[in-house]
């Protein structure tokens, strides 16, 4: 049996070789070779997480989404010949061969330095963890009590939310939705609506048993579903994610009686991929008022990954309007900027409005690069309340260059790695955790530190601190009682 350092070494060797290889290709400039380095560089590290999947769990679903939303684009072509004009193959866009160079070096940048940090801080956990907590104490039953009638209590609110989405989208069309985007509820529906996922999280935080979760994680489930009817795929996936890594999560810390997920789940989940790719792709067709056609079914699963790794093309635009773009913006710290000035307590108390979807002063004065890019790329998309979305790649470059990938790719590995640990040490650092994960997979075609604007919810904290102190309380009582 080989040591887990014995791999780790071997893989890194491996990985070391790859880039090598990779810096001889950029410097003669041949690009093709260049992006097969970086599939093996994919390739290498997924075959390296792949060999643990229990502990490794949380690389490889963001491993998948780095894959989904940056290299398809980029792989697809050197396999099948890519049409420019096709229903299938759409959202296509053509950059200079250095700006294609720029896209495949970043995306190597950030894919082996993720790769650096997570394996110096996994090496350093066991495969098993336990909890510094007693999941079964007073305090923490008393928490998960609570926990889940605040998520029964908020679910309705969070439902709400969808059905808007579904409303506008079926009377006027996706890009109708895109315009109403903002929406029109009242803001108490919207913080407690808020609610309903970290509730969700918190109650998995204190590790209940596996029958004791069904129903909840049926619920967040059935909630993440719903999400696709507004035409949220990302939304969905994402949050399918947390689950699918909790669960494999269980395996390792408090698993009880019965194993959470085994070989059946695994080859369930790994079966169940393209036919999920399919469906979304689907979704995506009909979404933008496209008919998808049965005889081109077989495509349909590349079709998924081409269309997905559209935020490639926010790499390359961001770097090609260098120039375009407004000066002095830090648009990898945006959301935090945003959460300080405009999350719904500042709105409620001191009358701050955001600016509007689709307006001038949001690309031109605002802290998103997605608003900034779509506006100089497709003005009238942008003004209908399109948009590109983004990347902490682009981000971080636009930022402070190279070193930025390297810095934030450091940092996602790192945060990576120590998520399971997290877990195991208390149930507030758990849910913290959980947002992590969520939002870190979604960088790849998000913000760079939108998962920690999204930890610091100024709805659930609040409510949280109540039921600590209640917790705290109850403890106390019994303890007395005794």
């Amino acid at each position: 049996m080989l040591s887990h350092k014995y791999v780790i070494n071997n893989f890194k060797i491996l990985a070391l070789i790859n880039t090598l290889a990779f810096v001889l290709f950029c410097i003669a400039g041949l690009q093709s070779y260049m992006t097969v380095s970086l599939l093996f560089l994919f390739i290498i590290e997924f075959i390296y997480a792949a060999h643990k999947p229990n502990k490794n769990i949380a690389f490889i679903l963001f491993l998948v989404a780095f894959f989904t939303f940056l290299m398809g684009r980029l792989i697809l072509p050197l396999i099948i010949d890519i049409p420019q004009n096709s229903d299938i193959f759409f959202s296509f866009m053509d950059f200079r061969k250095e700006t294609y160079l720029h896209v495949i070096i970043s995306l190597y940048i950030a894919l082996f330095f993720i790769f650096f940090s997570y394996t110096i801080k996994e090496k350093k956990t066991s495969e098993k963890l336990s909890p510094t907590f007693d999941p079964e104490s007073p305090r923490i039953l008393f928490t998960r009590m609570w926990a889940k009638r605040i998520m029964w209590i908020s679910f309705p609110f969070a439902f709400l939310v969808i059905l808007e989405k579904v409303r506008y989208v079926l009377s006027f069309g996706y890009a109708g939705m895109l315009v109403e985007q903002e929406s029109h509820l009242p803001s108490i529906v919207i913080i407690f609506s808020v609610l309903f996922e970290y509730t969700v999280y918190l109650f998995l935080a204190t590790l209940p048993s596996k029958p004791e979760s069904f129903v909840v994680v049926g619920l967040y489930v059935f909630y993440s579903i719903s999400n696709l009817v507004g035409g949220d795929r990302g939304e969905c996936v994402m949050a399918l994610f947390v689950i699918i890594y909790y669960y494999f999560l269980r395996n390792r810390l408090y698993k009880g009686s019965s194993v959470w997920i085994g070989r059946k789940g695994i080859w369930s989940l790994v079966l169940a991929a393209p036919l999920a790719a399919i469906l979304l792709f689907s979704i995506a067709f009909l979404r933008d008022s496209k008919d998808v056609n049965e005889n081109q079914t077989g495509l349909l699963v590349g079709g998924f990954f081409y269309q997905q790794s559209a935020s490639m093309n926010v790499i390359a635009c961001a770097y090609e309007d260098e120039d375009k773009l407004p000066k002095g913006k830090l648009y990898s710290i945006g959301p935090i900027i945003d959460y300080v000035r405009i999350n719904y307590i500042s709105r409620l108390v001191f009358g701050i409005k955001p600016y509007s979807l689709g307006s001038h002063d949001l690309a031109t004065k605002g802290n998103s690069l997605d608003s900034a890019i779509t506006y100089l790329e497709a003005p009238g998309f942008y003004e209908k309340g399109g948009g590109m979305g983004s990347s902490f790649i682009a981000e971080a470059f636009h930022d402070f260059g190279y070193v930025g990938i390297v810095f934030y790719s450091l940092l996602y590995g790192f945060v990576l790695a120590s998520i399971p640990k997290w877990n195991s040490k208390n149930i507030w650092l758990s849910v913290i955790a959980l947002v992590f994960l969520k939002y870190i997979m979604y960088a790849p075609r998000a913000r760079a530190t939108a998962f920690i604007a999204s930890a610091a919810s100024v709805s659930f904290w609040p409510i949280a601190l109540i039921i600590f102190l209640a917790s705290l309380s109850y403890s106390y009582r019994r303890n007395v009682r005794k």
